[in-house]
């Protein structure tokens, strides 16, 4: 996170500056036979994490030393190096400061790739307690810097301290892996995991995410952490991410997205309502952990021989239902669960209302996604709808398919409404299904070609919370309605 000025400016102090000032005295020094002596550090030996640009100044310092040593050889000038540990001075003092201070500067996409503010203030208090306990008095230092112009003949390197003679310099000698093992322990010690490694970059050709527009991001973030969602990163311009339970393989993120004036949710039924499902294993034991934190369910709770249902409803209207297997499909549930070491908790699928259900089932095939189940007017059952708030008198539904890309966890779900009819009302931009991609443009176009609807300028560059500046385009199944978002990370 560090900026590039900050590199030039230590630079210009720890190196060019005494290249600048040894070259100004050098035909005095050479004339009188003197000695030039740079004060470098440790991190002239040993590169320290989190200390680029001092070990890098400090480098540089080193190597033109050696060369200035060589070089004055016939002119009888000494050149040595100081390399002192950990002092205690005014520059140790300030360093753990600017070392925090120089992260909460830092741009906040690059920030929001660690955690934010809160990852850097949380390990602060630590590294100023580390770095004082190893510190020592300056005064030795000072006592090598007599001994190297006292001494008839001083050696290239003076290692001042005795972290440098009995750590640093061991530490030297070991082959870089094993180096690069010892000190990314000692500094991640003091460290919470970044963020980007918790929660990495989505792979392509998976859903990166689910958008559900949210009229008060507080209140939704409450709901929605009541069923075991985990806050990713901080929030930014009313976007948060949140993210299900664990998983050996990729899980896509929720984003809430604030919009005060938001229209209001219409029905389940209508184009752009779309429903998120949660996976569970044991439907009773949930229904009571959500009362005991004050969630009731919005309908009838439906059990019967296949599914147990509940569902529940945002403080703006959207649906979440969990949904529990039983028989064959439910053993196949839990064996996957398990084999992919799925926690809780666990989406499943998240439903699109469409109009056209057969051309739009065609476009996502077209961009590779596969069926997995598919249920016609006749085959659909109607033992779930009073979950909903329905009865099976008066609704039909055309088709049902559930379909994902390959090796993808969550499922897509397409339904074509005909009682009640599916209308647009508002609410049909509120949410959205991003994937991921490591081209827009060329998806973009696989898009357009498949039959989705694509407008003059839908590739853009915006800034998500947590993962800083995509590349993202925007389709839509059908006209004004239901949005696809590929984004490149």
């Amino acid at each position: 996170w560090l900026k590039p000025q900050a590199y030039e400016d230590t630079m210009c102090l720890n190196f060019h500056a005494p290249v600048e000032l040894t070259y100004g005295l050098l035909p005095l020094i050479k004339k009188k036979k003197g000695r030039v002596i740079n004060v470098s550090s440790v991190c002239g030996m040993v590169s320290s994490p989190t200390n680029a640009a001092y070990c890098s100044s400090k480098h540089a310092l080193e190597s033109w030393s050696d060369c200035l040593r060589v070089e004055m050889m016939d002119w009888g000038v000494k050149v040595v190096i100081i390399q002192p540990s950990s002092m205690k001075t005014p520059l140790l003092a300030s360093f753990i400061d600017r070392y925090r201070d120089s992260f909460l500067n830092a741009d906040p996409d690059r920030k929001a790739q660690y955690g934010g503010d809160a990852w850097m203030l949380n390990q602060h208090e630590a590294n100023v307690k580390n770095l004082e306990d190893v510190a020592e008095d300056p005064n030795i230092t000072a006592r090598d810097l007599v001994q190297a112009l006292q001494l008839e003949d001083p050696p290239a390197r003076i290692k001042s301290g005795s972290a440098a003679k009995i750590f640093f310099q061991p530490i030297s000698w070991l082959p870089d892996k094993t180096r690069d093992l010892i000190l990314g322990t000692l500094v991640n010690s003091t460290k919470g995991t970044p963020q980007g490694i918790l929660v990495p970059y989505p792979p392509p050709n998976k859903v990166s995410h689910i958008t559900i527009t949210v009229q008060n991001l507080a209140k939704s973030l409450e709901f929605y952490q009541t069923f075991g969602f985990k806050v990713v990163g901080e929030p930014l311009d009313g976007k948060q991410f949140l993210k299900n339970g664990p998983s050996s393989k990729w899980k896509h993120l929720i984003l809430l997205v604030e919009d005060p004036n938001m229209p209001p949710r219409q029905e389940c039924y209508e184009i752009g309502q779309t429903c998120l499902c949660i996976y569970t294993t044991n439907l009773a034991k949930d229904i009571e952990m959500l009362k005991s934190k004050g969630m009731e369910v919005a309908y009838p709770v439906c059990l019967n021989s296949t599914e147990n249902l509940a569902t529940y409803k945002s403080p703006d209207g959207f649906v979440v239902y969990i949904i529990e297997f039983k028989g064959f499909l439910g053993l196949m549930c839990r064996w996957t669960k398990y084999w992919n070491q799925i926690g809780d908790p666990g989406t499943f699928h998240w439903t699109i209302n469409v109009k056209d259900s057969a051309k739009v089932n065609k476009m996502f095939e077209d961009i590779g996604f596969k069926s997995m189940s598919d249920q016609n007017k006749d085959e659909v059952k109607d033992d779930l709808l009073p979950g909903f708030g329905l009865t099976g008198e008066n609704t039909v539904i055309e088709h049902i398919r559930l379909a994902s890309l390959p090796d993808d966890q969550l499922f897509l779900t397409t339904m074509e409404w005909v009682q009640p009819e599916s209308t647009k009302n508002g609410q049909e931009l509120l949410n959205r299904v991003s994937i991921s991609v490591d081209n827009v443009e060329t998806t973009m176009q696989k898009a357009k070609d498949a039959g989705m609807i694509v407008e003059e300028g839908a590739i853009q560059t915006i800034s998500l919370p947590y993962y800083g500046q995509v590349s993202i385009g925007t389709a839509y199944l059908e006209e004004g309605s239901n949005p696809i978002e590929f984004v490149a990370f």
